[in-house]
């Protein structure tokens, strides 16, 4: 057979294969951003259904790619200048997305009943104030309970809120769960959000008792009347001898009868032994060797290493999430 007439038909083939969808347990994603020649685009699953990070490819504005997935997710579409959208990908789906590079806010994402949800969604509330934004949120995962359009939106508007409302998200977790029990996209988000809810700035120190690395046993009963420093640490944090310094100054400067305790972040209690044997700093040390999942880590929203809640006399939460850099002066305002 003549090589052009081979090469007409496996051209003719392949451009056969790329009219065809995606397979049934991929969706693809396509688009075209305006004011663009060349350039990369992210996705990543915003839900821990997968893990790894797809890389789009833009030419001359258009972009085309098929993803594997086995059954509808929430993911995360990272722009060019970092902007983020959530989008849902179906399997056997097609996602389309179109925008302009200078008005990126604005990028349309159709192709699904969810994606034209959050589109529809993220049109009404553009420019609108972030108190706006919010009651409409909560209106709209209220109206849109089964949907993984609402998940997004819990997570685009209150789980990437410093300090959401506890009574707001609380309420807004409840109808969720109720409308979707199984959902893992819920799941992980809830996930993110416990901390914050926990213990906010203006709310009581959460009840708490656990054992010292001491052999003692430390619990919120114990600072009753006084202003308390929560310094969340960890030996393998590369300022964590700087802290335990502005720590010694905090207390130097800061109210008469300053309390400061340790919750430690090690996995390694030795370690964390060895390390504050030649620090001169007197105050109770947790650590359990969980980390993170330390129920008292737990109990107080821990985030961060290397960060402090101030709590006042009056037993409420101050402030936290506090650097070292900021400790000094921040314990000042504490009474």
């Amino acid at each position: 057979m003549p090589r052009l007439v081979i090469y007409i038909l496996w051209s003719a083939f392949a451009a056969l294969l790329t009219a065809c969808g995606p397979g049934k347990d991929e969706v693809r994603v396509e688009g075209e951003i305006g004011h663009v020649r060349h350039a990369e685009l992210y996705l990543y699953c915003a839900d821990g259904t997968t893990e790894g990070i797809d890389t789009l490819r833009v030419e001359k504005g258009k972009f085309k790619g098929d993803i594997s997935v086995i059954e509808p997710c929430l993911y995360t579409l990272l722009l060019q200048n970092f902007t983020e959208y959530s989008i849902i990908l179906e399997p056997g789906a097609t996602v389309s997305i179109s925008g302009d590079a200078q008005n990126l806010a604005g990028m349309d994402v159709a192709g699904t009943e969810e994606n034209k949800l959050l589109t529809e969604f993220r049109m009404r509330t553009l420019g609108k104030s972030e108190a706006d934004v919010r009651r409409a949120a909560a209106d709209f995962i209220r109206s849109h309970s089964g949907s993984l359009a609402a998940i997004a939106v819990l997570r685009d508007v209150f789980a990437r809120q410093q300090y959401p409302d506890p009574a707001t998200v609380s309420s807004l977790l409840s109808v969720l769960k109720k409308a979707q029990p199984k959902s893992r996209a819920l799941r992980h988000v809830e996930q993110a959000l416990r901390p914050k809810l926990v213990c906010p700035p203006g709310k009581p120190l959460p009840d708490f008792s656990a054992p010292t690395i001491a052999g003692g046993t430390v619990s919120t009963s114990d600072f009753v009347g006084k202003p308390l420093v929560i310094a969340l640490v960890a030996t393998w944090a590369q300022n964590f001898n700087e802290q335990l310094r502005l720590l010694h100054e905090a207390r130097r400067n800061g109210p008469e009868g300053l309390q400061i305790m340790l919750v430690s972040l090690d996995t390694d209690t030795i370690r964390l032994r060895q390390r504050l044997a030649t620090d001169s700093l007197r105050a109770p040390v947790v650590c359990d060797g969980k980390s993170f999942a330390s129920p008292t880590a737990q109990a107080i929203g821990a985030q961060y290493v290397s960060t402090s809640i101030l709590v006042g006399s009056d037993g409420r939460v101050k402030a936290r999430d506090i650097e070292p850099k900021r400790l000094p002066e921040e314990v000042k305002k504490l009474k």
